[in-house]
């Protein structure tokens, strides 16, 4: 069998989003955790090719963010920081996999309920604009996830 090359953007491989309806404030967080750089390099490999500002990750969340609400804010759904008191039952989990020497990501994202173990649904998400030498890391990345993301959720809650 031929590998078919992963196509750039957020799909949903299993689950629904459609319980997200009506759940107002949804936390968003990555884990870098098992992220490899190229072959065999770790994140902090990845971010030492150029100058960081300190607060890349959160300043990269929030491209996310604007990107992701700007679709889904209509619909009453919107994803902010961890840290952002919520009453939401769920939370969104970045699972970083891949990040290639260019700079893009490749992972999975799981929608999960709090206080429970398997998510309710997976998606798969590759980032389609990189840029590896930014003060903000992975910005580029997190805007087309953003963007793809939004998309997808309006697209299950609708």
């Amino acid at each position: 069998m031929m590998a078919i090359p992963a196509l750039a953007g957020t799909k949903l491989v299993t689950g629904s989003l459609s319980e997200l309806k009506g759940a107002k404030s949804v936390p968003f967080i990555v884990n870098w955790d098992g992220a490899v750089y190229s072959k065999a390099g770790t994140l902090v490999d990845s971010l030492d090719k150029a100058v960081r500002n300190n607060d890349w990750e959160e300043g990269s969340l929030n491209y996310l963010f604007q990107k992701a609400n700007s679709r889904t804010g209509e619909y009453g759904v919107r994803l902010v920081d961890k840290d952002t008191q919520t009453d939401s039952e769920y939370y969104f989990e970045m699972v970083v996999e891949t990040i290639s020497k260019g700079g893009d990501i490749k992972g999975e994202i799981h929608l999960k309920k709090k206080g429970q173990d398997e998510p309710i649904a997976i998606m798969t998400f590759a980032s389609d604009d990189a840029d590896d030498n930014d003060k903000i890391a992975f910005r580029d990345q997190f805007k087309s996830i953003g963007e793809s993301l939004g998309k997808l959720i309006v697209k299950q809650i609708k």
